[in-house]
């Protein structure tokens, strides 16, 4: 879960999948993929963000807020994602 200061993004994995590489033997661990939902603090109001699709090797992503309205996910890897929350659920804001 991450919180700002009007809203809170949580998460639960939907999937998981071995990545080891049977080719080369090499394990790598797992896959994940999340499901992500947005609440905003105060209101009973609950919005699952299906457009959003995150798929990491960690089973805890790293999601923080960027500014009021975009979501970053940190990966494993160090690469970043971007998500507008404001144009992807702008009933929530």
């Amino acid at each position: 879960m991450t919180l700002s200061n009007t809203h809170a993004v949580f998460y639960h994995i939907t999937e998981s999948s071995n990545s080891s590489d049977n080719l080369t033997n090499s394990n790598d661990g797992w896959n994940y993929k999340f499901r992500l939902h947005l609440t905003r603090l105060g209101q009973p109001q609950l919005v699952s963000l299906y457009q959003i699709s995150i798929v990491d090797q960690s089973p805890k992503p790293k999601l923080s807020w960027k500014n009021e309205f975009e979501l970053i996910h940190r990966k494993k890897d160090g690469s970043e994602e971007i998500y507008n929350l404001q144009k992807i659920s702008p009933q929530m804001f």
